[in-house]
């Protein structure tokens, strides 16, 4: 994996197309040896849901496995969202399907130290930030911790 780190901050699919395009989702995935994990803050909602749908399908096209981590605040919420994401996958007919996991993540933390070490606890290779509110922050405590963990960073809700 590459050692820069680049931000984005575009619509989810557009943002999906354009790291394929450009060959980061390639790059965001580790040697064959283990899946490559992407944690997606705000993977409980709607955009997240999609985009971790998403980073899958492409993923499966590349032949290169995901491990996909929803970070959100709720366990309960995350419980619905991986089964409407594994609902969604086996409608469209899809053979494998990922391989979905939870990790707290509170953006409401002033401390991006808290946020680096959840990143780290789950050895994401990617994160993916796709929770609101949008164009509320005043800090990009995400982007910021994402540095401090040395792991590439894509928004796609402006933050």
């Amino acid at each position: 994996m590459s050692s820069h780190l680049f931000v984005l901050i575009l619509h989810p699919l557009y943002l999906l197309i354009l790291l394929l395009l450009l060959g980061r989702l390639t790059e965001c995935l580790s040697p064959l040896s283990r899946p490559s994990r992407f944690l997606v803050v705000g993977g409980n909602g709607r955009v997240g849901g999609s985009t971790a749908k998403h980073l899958h399908i492409l993923s499966e096209a590349e032949g290169r496995p995901v491990e996909l981590i929803l970070g959100g605040r709720s366990e309960t919420s995350f419980a619905t969202s991986k089964a409407r994401i594994i609902d969604q996958l086996k409608a469209q007919g899809k053979a494998s399907l990922p391989a979905i996991s939870f990790q707290a993540v509170n953006l409401d933390i002033k401390d991006p130290g808290v946020l680096t070490e959840a990143i780290k606890s789950c050895r994401a290779d990617c994160v993916v930030h796709t929770a609101g509110p949008f164009q509320q922050r005043t800090r990009p405590i995400l982007l910021e911790a994402s540095i401090s963990a040395g792991v590439p960073y894509v928004d796609v809700c402006d933050e």
